[in-house]
């Protein structure tokens, strides 16, 4: 009798399974060609978008703090009259910024108060040598001898008069702080020198003089963090009045709404807080009164508790509400902007794409300029892919408007709307599919360029196709994604920080003096670089240094952003990573195509070895194993 073989064959958990597939994702995204792919996109869009931001602000294009956040949260006839309130308290609050300069420039009262603290009581006699040669300075000074102290109201008044707009008043009210500031340097020169010279008058004695002189000393450095502390008062208040540009406040929001989203995650709220955003959306439209009958039940959106914390979803359409803030606020910024972010990452978001592909299918790595000659040959396609479906949506939305204003005809108008109205219905669930597949298959159109080196028509079709076809996977297998990234990138935060931290802590260490404009306890290196919290790395103050400092604070700044650059870009390459793996694994449970499939061309196919993958290496040993029971 033959002896029995048993024979035991290893399961491969991913083969049964298909989302162990998106755990490659940390290491695909983490490959340095891919982030610094992705910091360079982040650099050409902060670039793109602060040009836009100075070209704007020329002609007063500028917003207030938190303006789309107010956009967000208030009904749109409120917030309509919000902006028209806001343009008028703009004008007053510039008038009193330039009143308030043209007073401080005399006076200094606002240099001598934040002197007077910062000095902590020890400043006496220099504080009292300033004031004596600031009299003197205002008696022979013709402009400061004929002074005229000026209110709010009065500088609005003559706003009006002249026609001036809030940005001549601000103009106006830094070029008077650049007064006051040199009035106060000029000042300080002499001051520490004639201070010692009556310290020494006072005859005091050695201990008490002694004493006095290290007053003295002190008193000086904290003149130095007056002027710093004015330098950043005027500055808050300009940036109040003039408020920020469009890009900035854009990319501000968006980028608080994907912290709030990861911590959501984390927390694994999903769906937090939706019964809340629905009464948020519904408050913009006002509605018929219904004709049902009230039941006595409470309404669905009051069975939430009143206090549930929001959850990734809704900071999700958080984030697109930001996005219809920017096209219908500001829509020649927008589509300038919009367009630019495309083009940048249709280049080098195509090339991170495609690195992901071949690394994914084959274990190989292709170089950059590969992955950028891929990437520019397919640009139209890449550029393309998301425009189509809604370039068809406007269509669509086009046509239905026609519609409309051929039914606005007396008489036969009506009968057209009653005639057609079933084919605009037809053309409305055209508009919904393309809607619905745009929203939850784009992700997966630069994946198939990238896979299959095809074009932006194929990418649509199997992007759709797969979404709706396996829509509960699709979803399950982004879940998944979302919760392994919040995973990876705070992970990848934290690592970042600690490095940030040693950096700061040790050479911290060996830095000395420097700090006076700052506080007395601080130096050089606080100056250009306060000490990192985890969601705070690049904290920078150019005011509190001179343009020497300035220019090495800059440069210091540079290097701490290349980290910071960094983290963001790993965002990126792993929604890239992950978008790609879902791809390969949804073509897999729709189109029965193996994982290893990926289109290669001749010059990445010759580039590097190919190491082999998990599958090829079983697939050689079960054919070892048949061997071996052959013979």
């Amino acid at each position: 009798m033959a002896d029995e073989q048993h024979v035991v064959k290893r399961i491969d958990w991913s083969e049964v399974f298909s989302f162990p597939h998106i755990f490659k994702s940390f290491k695909m995204a983490s490959h340095p060609s891919k982030l610094v792919l992705g910091l360079l996109a982040i650099v050409l869009i902060a670039v793109g978008g602060g040009v836009l931001d100075y070209a704007w602000g020329l002609f007063g294009g500028t917003v207030r703090e938190k303006e789309i956040l107010t956009y967000v949260t208030t009904p749109t006839s409120d917030y309509e009259q919000s902006l028209k309130a806001y343009e008028e308290k703009q004008l007053a609050d510039a008038a009193e910024l330039k009143a308030m300069a043209h007073n401080q420039r005399h006076a200094l009262m606002g240099f001598l108060s934040a002197w007077s603290q910062a000095s902590k009581g020890r400043g006496g006699v220099a504080i009292e040598v300033f004031r004596a040669d600031l009299g003197e300075y205002n008696k022979s000074n013709e402009s400061d001898a004929s002074y005229d102290s000026v209110t709010g109201a009065q500088m609005l008044k003559r706003a009006k008069d002249e026609k001036q707009d809030a940005s001549d008043l601000v103009d106006d009210a830094e070029e008077k702080f650049g007064e006051e500031m040199k009035k106060v340097d000029k000042l300080l020169d002499d001051v520490e020198e004639k201070a010692e010279k009556k310290i020494k008058e006072m005859k005091l004695a050695d201990e008490k003089e002694d004493e006095a002189m290290d007053d003295l000393a002190f008193a000086m450095d904290a003149a130095e963090q007056a002027k710093t502390d004015r330098r950043l008062q005027f500055a808050l208040a300009k940036r109040g009045v003039e408020g920020v540009g469009v890009f900035k406040s854009f990319i501000g929001y968006q980028g608080d709404c994907v912290r709030n989203a990861i911590l959501s995650v984390r927390h694994l709220n999903f769906l937090g807080g939706m019964g809340e955003y629905q009464k948020l959306v519904q408050s913009r439209f006002v509605e018929p009164a219904s004709l049902e009958l009230d039941s006595g039940l409470p309404k669905p959106a009051e069975l939430s508790p009143k206090d549930e914390t929001a959850g990734a979803v809704v900071y999700l359409l958080m984030m697109a509400e930001g996005l219809r803030w920017l096209i219908l606020e500001h829509w020649v910024f927008a589509v300038i902007l919009l367009v630019w972010m495309l083009i940048v990452w249709s280049l080098l978001g195509g090339a991170i794409y495609r690195i992901a592909a071949v690394q994914f299918a084959r274990e190989e790595k292709i170089s950059i300029a590969q992955a950028l000659k891929f990437s520019a040959k397919r640009f139209l396609s890449f550029f393309s892919a998301p425009l189509i479906p809604i370039a068809i949506i406007v269509i669509v939305a086009l046509l239905l408007m026609l519609g409309g204003l051929i039914g606005s005809i007396p008489v036969v108008g009506s009968l057209f709307l009653g005639i057609f109205f079933g084919l605009a219905i037809l053309l409305g669930v055209g508009a919904a599919f393309m809607l619905v597949g745009l929203l939850a298959g784009w992700p997966l159109m630069y994946p198939t360029i990238a896979v299959e080196g095809s074009d932006s028509f194929d990418a649509i079709s199997r992007s759709f196709s797969y979404v709706f076809a396996r829509p509960f996977r699709a979803a399950f297998y982004g879940v998944v994604a979302a919760m392994y990234g919040t995973i990876t990138y705070l992970f990848v935060r934290f690592f970042a920080f600690l490095t940030l931290l040693a950096t700061h802590t040790f050479v911290k260490g060996g830095v000395w003096g420097g700090g006076a404009a700052l506080s007395p306890d601080a130096d050089k290196l606080d100056v250009f670089w306060h000490r990192p919290t985890f969601w705070n790395l690049h904290v920078f103050n150019a005011e509190a240094t001179n343009w020497w400092g300035g220019l090495c604070g800059a440069l210091v700044a540079i290097w701490v952003l290349i980290v910071v650059g960094l983290v963001a870009s790993y965002l990126l390459t792993f929604f890239a990573s992950s978008s790609t793996a879902i791809y390969y694994v949804l073509r897999r449970r729709v189109d029965a195509t193996d994982l290893d499939d990926v289109y290669v061309e001749e010059e990445e196919d010759s580039a590097a070895p190919r190491e082999p993958s998990a599958e090829s290496t079983e697939s050689e040993g079960d054919k070892a194993e048949e061997e071996d029971k052959a013979e």
